[in-house]
């Protein structure tokens, strides 16, 4: 199956978040056991002068419990975070590739955006040989601070002439909005965002529960809505295929 370079980076990074994700699965359920051998320390591994802020715990399996249970919160935010993160690359990556194989026009994909840039920063990317980038960059700098994620997507897309199910785009904004909350509300979501979002777990106390099921649907929306661009986009011919360019 065909898709562009751009899709493949952003395959190939997804893969190494993942790796994460599932080493810290393993680990959490080995933690989870409540069968650790070395009882002497809190983890084999454990250095008391070396890891200072550790040595706090008193040794015992509760704590490595609370200990694991934070590295991986911390991991499963880092990873939606970094999801967001790959796919903005990956759409501002095909906005510049279309325009560089000039099945694009400099009016499509600037329409009605303006900004300021100093002129020695257009000097250095004159001189550089990307200008291009510069000028998309600070195009989808300007998207974002719309700060709505399905905007983002959408008007991407338009600039691209690219067209895919709306209902796509609805599964993995579910999912992107996540990412806002984390952010922005260290996890909490109002009563507006949990009506919005009941595919989404939470706690108690309304803060967003993230766990290893939610990443994995999470995954797989976002690389649904990324096979349809890429792949109505190289229908297009706004794309190359990685393997013919």
């Amino acid at each position: 199956m065909e898709h562009s370079e751009a899709y493949i980076s952003f395959k190939n990074k997804m893969m190494h978040f993942q790796d994460d994700i599932e080493i810290i699965d393993m680990f959490y359920a080995l933690i989870k056991r409540d069968s650790w051998e070395n009882k002497e320390k809190l983890f084999d591994m454990f250095d008391r002068e070396k890891h200072k802020s550790i040595s706090r715990y008193k040794i015992c399996d509760t704590n490595r419990k609370i200990v694991v249970t934070h590295l991986r919160a911390t991991m499963y935010a880092a990873y939606v975070k970094e999801l967001y993160e790959e796919l903005t690359i990956y759409l501002k990556s095909i906005i510049l590739e279309s325009y560089k194989n000039a099945t694009n026009t400099p009016e499509r994909i600037v329409g009605n955006h303006s900004f300021n840039m100093p002129a020695t920063e257009i000097l250095k990317s004159v001189r550089d040989g990307n200008i291009e980038k510069t000028v998309i960059d600070n195009i989808f700098q300007s998207l974002e601070k719309e700060r709505s994620t399905r905007s983002l997507i959408e008007k991407a897309c338009k600039k691209l002439g690219i067209e895919i199910e709306k209902e796509l785009i609805s599964s993995a904004v579910s999912y992107l909005d996540i990412r806002h909350k984390l952010v922005h509300a260290d996890g909490y979501a109002d009563e507006s965002f949990r009506k919005e979002h009941p595919n989404i777990e939470y706690t108690n106390g309304s803060y967003i529960k993230l766990t290893y099921k939610i990443l994995s649907d999470m995954r797989q929306t976002i690389f649904d809505l990324v096979e349809a661009i890429d792949g109505d986009g190289l229908r297009k011919k706004l794309l190359k295929d990685h393997s013919k360019r």
